[in-house]
């Protein structure tokens, strides 16, 4: 167990099948709060994570991420792929909100929440 963020988080080793949480702001009603990630790497109380639409780029806490039955672990985690995906020698990386609407087959969070929002003005 490691201490960060004031509380304690499980330390996931590489390869492990893990949920992210997705924050509020980012949330639609009617979709799914968590993401399917992969870790691929931990260091200094961070994960590097792989998701099913590629790298999520920058590093996330361990209190972001719960883990997951490993019986369904590899059922869910074939979607996911173990190599890093690269383009000119360098990784590929997408940005968290990029990966959530990829994962609400939408376009952006904001665009969804703004027609959501019409639609309840109009009488």
């Amino acid at each position: 167990m490691i201490k960060a963020n004031s509380g304690w988080s499980a330390l996931f080793t590489d390869g492990t099948i893990a949920t992210l949480q997705i924050p509020l702001k980012l949330q639609l009603a009617t979709k799914p709060s968590r993401l399917l990630v992969r870790i691929l790497k931990y260091k200094n109380g961070q994960y590097k994570l792989q998701s099913q639409h590629g790298r999520l780029a920058g590093r996330f806490q361990g209190g972001e991420l719960n883990s997951i039955d490993p019986s369904i672990s590899n059922l869910l985690g074939n979607s996911i792929r173990t190599e890093l995906e690269k383009k000119a020698g360098k990784e590929v990386t997408i940005r968290f909100p990029a990966a959530v609407a990829k994962e609400n087959n939408c376009g952006s969070i904001n665009s969804a929440q703004k027609a959501g929002r019409r639609q309840q003005n109009r009488p």
